[in-house]
C-alpha cells in the first residue's frame, strides 16, 4: 500500500527509482544554492521532472496516446517510443553539461550511469524485459546519485 502511495506502480523498483531521483534532485538543488545556477538549475529540473514522471508515469500516457494515433495513421511502431528517446536525449545533454564540473571520480560514476542508462533505454525500446531494464535504470540512478553526493560533500572539505 505504501509503495503504491509513493509511486505510480505497485513496484518496489519504481519506488526505489523515485527515491533515488528525489535524492538526486535534492543534491542538485544543494549544489545550485552553493555554486550558482549553471548547470545545477538544469540538473535540479531534470531530476525533478524524472522523479515526477516516475511517480505519475507521464511518458507511459504519452506512449499510449501516440500508439492510438499510430493505429489510425499507419506510422511505424518505433514512433511511440518518442517520449523515452526524448528523455534519453535530455539525459545526454545533462551528462555532457555536468562532465566538466565534476571531479574525476564523479566523472567515472557519471559515465557509468550514462552507459547503464543507455542500456536501460535500449532494453525499454526493444521491449527486452522489465527486470533487466529496471536493474540497469536503478544502477544508473545510483551511480549518478553517488557522483552528485561526492560533489556535494567535496564542498565541505
Amino acid at each position: 500500500m505504501i509503495t503504491l502511495l509513493l509511486s505510480g506502480e505497485d513496484s518496489v523498483g519504481t519506488w526505489l527509482s523515485g527515491a533515488l531521483l528525489v535524492a538526486s534532485t535534492t543534491l542538485a538543488l544543494q549544489l545550485w544554492k552553493r555554486r550558482g545556477a549553471w548547470p545545477w538549475s538544469l540538473t535540479t529540473a531534470f531530476f525533478g521532472l524524472l522523479a515526477l514522471d516516475e511517480r505519475f508515469m507521464f511518458h507511459e500516457t504519452l506512449k499510449e496516446r501516440i500508439q492510438v494515433g499510430l493505429a489510425e495513421s499507419h506510422s511505424p511502431d518505433f514512433v511511440s517510443e518518442t517520449p523515452v528517446l526524448f528523455g534519453a536525449l535530455a539525459g545526454v545533454f545533462v551528462c555532457t553539461t555536468l562532465w566538466r564540473r565534476l571531479q574525476p571520480k564523479g566523472r567515472r560514476l557519471l559515465l557509468a550511469g550514462a552507459v547503464l542508462g543507455a542500456v536501460s533505454v535500449a532494453l525499454d525500446v526493444l521491449h527486452a524485459g522489465a527486470l533487466p531494464e529496471d536493474a540497469c535504470k536503478l544502477l544508473a540512478e545510483l551511480c549518478v546519485l553517488q557522483s552528485l553526493w561526492g560533489e556535494a560533500t567535496s564542498l565541505r572539505a
